[in-house]
């Protein structure tokens, strides 16, 4: 190892280490700020305009993620055994959300030095203001669960009104659109990325005088707000996540989860900000799609900046939960991580230097209070115990990402029977309505509805309804037979997909259908049909990256899932029989690869698509879902191409 690094990463300056740290914020609130937001694009623009070469430059920040795959900060100089360099790449392993911890802070951290430069040159009522801003200051996040378009000021204002230390609004280029290369690394770049001078976003041609299809990013993004959504819900709260290898990372593990990982949603993201224009031949991806190039583009840092607080989040639940002893083997190794060594919660996470001899580990960051920032959501929760963080968190995922409310049913436990209150019982995968929490013997009651009850599932509960949709309240009568009402099972159905991830040699989705498929590639998202998709993010330079390599020669299986209950909410109540009847007919599946258009699927030999469903249901005072086993239906896809 060189002596001594040239930077350390201590995150943003905390102005006050008396009080909590300040607040990441979410983009939408942060363009509403002036101040944070006039400092933030002048310093942006500072770093952009830095020379390449300078260790703080953009294009070096942004490098350390792939491409031109250079060594950063002294960090792995030295490294035995390897001639070339071999990336700091931890992408499918249980490093994957540490690593990123301290790479969003290290920008953080040079955004800030800049901003407090530039809030020194205000005067007047505005010094105090925009000093005080300076020093709070924090990469905003992107919380597309909630708003998966981001504002104008993101994706399509290509000027935007900033107060300039003078006292002056004006209009400048806007930061957010793109990074321009000064020059583009021609020779450590392929393809059409050599060519084009700035990133962009859905990329109308592979010529340099190409340009951004922001309505295309626009109109794509739409349809997968529900899906991320649910994914974001499910990931915080589904049992299945209760640990820390199938949350961090999206590999096809031995006793994984049943939802998408942290990192494969995160794909999602990656994959349909870069995007392509299905209507070029070839389709051309953008930079975000790409693992080597996608930190240039600079909606990168909102993404994990996201991808971060959702760390966060999942930890608040899962008290107790870290980067495992045993994470897993580092195969080729990387630059600074040697081949086929153990990694775990205090392997180095180069090339990030804590102090002048060593690294950040996973074990020093297990709060952002380390680094200098916290969340919002965190605010009034400083001095309770986990217990109470736990709840509180729990409330505020239930109210932002549960299932969004649609009527007003009433619940089954609201209503007074004459023996008790009515709960929804589970025995043998069966579900039972009853007065008391065990079924048993003359204990027994049953719940009369007219004309046909259902069960309704609405934000974290179900509800006993004699209609689709309740508008009024539903008068609930205790009966005298001793038999219980047995309730139709709720399940939820959902396709797992499996597939080596460098099949196709870049980045690559499956996109499902749930009816008629679209001639035109271009309206698959849009389709009524469209049922979900499932991004496959990797990188295109094997050469260059010894992780990736890694996995494309031992054929790294990745898993996602999409979840069809969100097209298709009905399925939930239906008879298990008649969804299994339905899917086997309507139920499709297509690869789109931009550079081929999209691909036949005896082409990815690799890929896996299998149905399964899981038995779910609430109690009274549940503010989650529980699951029963997965019941799993090979026969619905076994032997079908597209």
């Amino acid at each position: 190892m060189s002596t001594g690094p040239l930077l350390t990463i201590r995150g943003a300056i905390v102005r006050d280490p008396q009080k909590p740290p300040p607040n990441r914020l979410e983009i939408n609130n942060f363009v509403q700020n002036q101040a944070h937001f006039s400092l933030f694009v002048q310093a942006l623009d500072e770093i952009y305009q830095e020379d390449q070469g300078t260790l703080k430059s953009y294009f070096q920040l942004a490098a350390i993620h792939g491409l031109p795959f250079r060594s950063w900060n002294n960090s792995g100089t030295t490294q035995d055994g390897n001639s070339a360099f071999g990336g700091y790449c931890t992408h499918g392993t249980v490093l994957f959300p540490t690593w990123h911890r301290p790479y969003v802070a290290l920008f953080e951290q040079i955004i800030q030095e800049k901003a407090i430069v530039i809030a020194r040159n205000y005067t007047g009522d505005a010094a105090v203001t925009f000093l005080t801003a300076a020093y709070e200051l924090r990469v905003p996040y992107w919380d597309w669960a909630a708003n998966i378009v981001p504002p104008a000021q993101i994706i399509t204002q290509t000027v935007v009104e900033i107060l300039k230390p003078n006292g002056e609004l004006k209009m400048v280029p806007n930061p957010f659109l793109c990074y321009t290369f000064h020059p583009i690394p021609s020779a450590a770049f392929a393809d059409n990325f050599k060519f084009w001078p700035k990133t962009l976003r859905y990329p109308t041609s592979a010529d340099a005088n190409a340009i951004s299809d922001e309505p295309l990013l626009v109109e794509t993004l739409q349809p997968l707000q529900q899906q991320m959504r649910n994914d974001t819900f499910k990931l915080l709260t589904d049992p299945s996540m209760k640990g820390w290898v199938p949350f961090s990372n999206n590999s096809a593990a031995p006793n994984g989860g049943f939802t998408n990982s942290l990192e494969g949603i995160h794909d999602e993201i990656h994959f349909n900000i870069g995007g392509f224009d299905v209507n070029k031949t070839p389709g051309i991806e953008g930079h975000m799609a790409i693992t080597d190039v996608s930190a240039f583009d600079p909606i990168f840092w909102l993404h994990h900046a996201n991808v971060d607080r959702l760390l966060s989040l999942w930890s608040a639940m899962n008290p107790g939960f870290w980067v495992p002893a045993t994470g897993g083997n580092s195969f080729l190794g990387t630059w600074t991580i040697g081949a086929n060594m153990p990694i775990g919660p205090t392997t180095d996470l180069t090339p990030f230097w804590k102090d002048g001899s060593t690294y950040w580990q996973s074990t020093d960051i297990e709060t952002t209070d380390s680094l200098g920032y916290t969340y919002p959501e965190f605010n009034t929760l400083r001095n309770a115990t986990e217990a109470q963080i736990q709840a509180a968190i729990g409330t505020y995922i239930g109210q932002k990402y549960g299932p969004p409310p649609s009527s007003i049913p009433v619940p089954i436990a609201s209503k007074s029977l004459a023996s008790g209150r009515p709960v929804i019982v589970s025995k043998d995968d069966r579900f039972f309505i009853s007065t008391v929490p065990v079924v048993t013997g003359a204990q027994r009651e049953t719940a009369k509805l007219s004309p046909h009850p259902s069960i309704i599932f609405n934000n974290g509960h179900y509800f006993i309804s004699s209609t689709a949709a309740v508008d009024t309240h539903t008068e609930i009568q205790a009966g005298s037979n001793p038999e219980p009402s047995i309730v139709q099972p709720f399940h939820e159905w959902s396709v797992r997909v499996r597939v080596e991830k460098f099949a196709l040699q870049g980045s690559f989705s499956v996109v499902f259908f749930l009816g008629p498929v679209p001639a035109n590639a271009h309206k698959w998202h849009t389709s009524p049909s469209f049922a979900g998709t499932r991004a496959v993010f990797a990188g295109s330079n094997l050469v260059g990256c010894s992780n990736c390599r890694a996995q494309a020669n031992t054929g790294f299986i990745v898993e996602g899932f999409v979840h069809l209950n969100v097209a298709r909410p009905e399925f939930a109540a239906m008879d298990p029989e008649a969804v299994k009847a339905y899917l086997r007919e309507h139920l499709s599946w297509r690869v789109l690869h931009p550079k081929r258009h999209p691909v036949h699927t005896r082409d990815v030999p690799s890929l896996e698509v299998l149905v399964y469903a899981r038995p779910m249901w609430t109690s009274p005072g549940d503010t989650m879902p529980s699951y029963g086993k997965p019941q799993w239906f090979p026969e619905i896809t076994e032997g079908r191409e597209f």
